[in-house]
């Protein structure tokens, strides 16, 4: 039903798709061009737990509740809620990780355990959706709304322009929500993340460059300004997935707190950073486990 009102909403010319207080579950939900979808106070719009449900993505990892590519003029908005339903295992930790394989081998050698939460389902799970997905998209504008319990990166917003997100919260477990990342910027340009609060079991924002949905891109022309971010990795990354560089960035009036790290410049992959300016952060950190 609520599908249907998208599309009949786009086929009109685009105006506004209303969800009413009450609580509803689906699975993805395909957003127009032109379409502002407006979840009221009082509304929570549930992420839907059967994979089956976000089975048409191109890739399993491009697997959301809000989906778009190649839309211009879309909105996300109101004072209602978005959660996911994520839940959480605890397993002995079977990955290999080159950026934690030091402090493994340590953990080995002197007997202590080596457990880690896993999204329920784990491994024969292989969907897990963002709450938001945006390819290539125009022109965007997220305000208002709570994102909790994402089941992978709250948002993932790949070779998108002219991108406001203002005044929201996300939320996942700082102890358990491992691959939920608050907002990735991947090859992004002209962003603005304003007034934001972001608590996130991985890093609160990230900015990549890389080429696994398309040719890599710059990620640049970002602003991020008046936040409180909390992170049991990093509140701020320039990611070591950088093919083609993160630049022109802008870091101002944030407060740091409960994270694991602050703010973390990684160049692995050829790419570079240049022109980032940090100016009035408070950071207030602690080592998770």
């Amino acid at each position: 039903a609520i599908q249907k009102a998208i599309d009949a909403c786009a086929a009109a010319g685009g105006g506004q798709v209303y969800l009413p207080p009450g609580e509803y579950t689906s699975g993805t939900l395909k957003l127009r061009s032109h379409v502002r979808f407006d979840v009221e106070a009082g509304a929570t719009l549930y992420g839907s737990t059967e994979p089956k449900d976000f089975g048409d993505a191109p890739t399993p990892f491009q697997a959301a509740l809000f989906y778009g590519e190649g839309l211009e003029d879309i909105t996300l908005e109101g004072r209602g809620t978005v959660d996911g339903q994520a839940k959480y295992i605890w397993l002995p930790d079977d990955m290999d990780d080159v950026f934690i394989r030091a402090a493994k081998d340590l953990m080995k050698s002197m007997g202590k355990p080596l457990l880690r939460t896993f999204p329920e389902g784990y491994p024969q799970r292989k969907i897990y959706p963002h709450l938001i997905y945006l390819g290539n998209c125009k022109d965007v504008r997220i305000t208002g709304l709570s994102f909790q319990h994402s089941q992978s990166w709250t948002f993932l917003l790949h070779a998108c322009e002219r991108v406001v997100v203002d005044g929201v919260y996300i939320h996942t477990s700082l102890e358990e929500a491992i691959w939920c990342d608050g907002i990735d910027l991947d090859g992004c340009r002209d962003v603005r993340i304003a007034n934001s609060s972001i608590e996130t079991g991985d890093d609160c924002i990230i900015f990549v460059s890389i080429s696994a949905w398309g040719p890599a891109r710059p990620c640049e022309n970002i602003t991020i300004t008046n936040c409180r971010l909390s992170s049991s990795a990093n509140a701020i990354k320039c990611s070591e997935g950088n093919e083609k560089g993160v630049r022109n960035v802008v870091i101002d009036n944030c407060v740091i707190t409960d994270s694991s790290q602050g703010i973390v410049i990684c160049v692995t992959d050829g790419g570079s950073v240049s022109d980032l300016q940090i100016s009035n952060v408070t950071i207030n950190l602690r080592r998770f486990d």
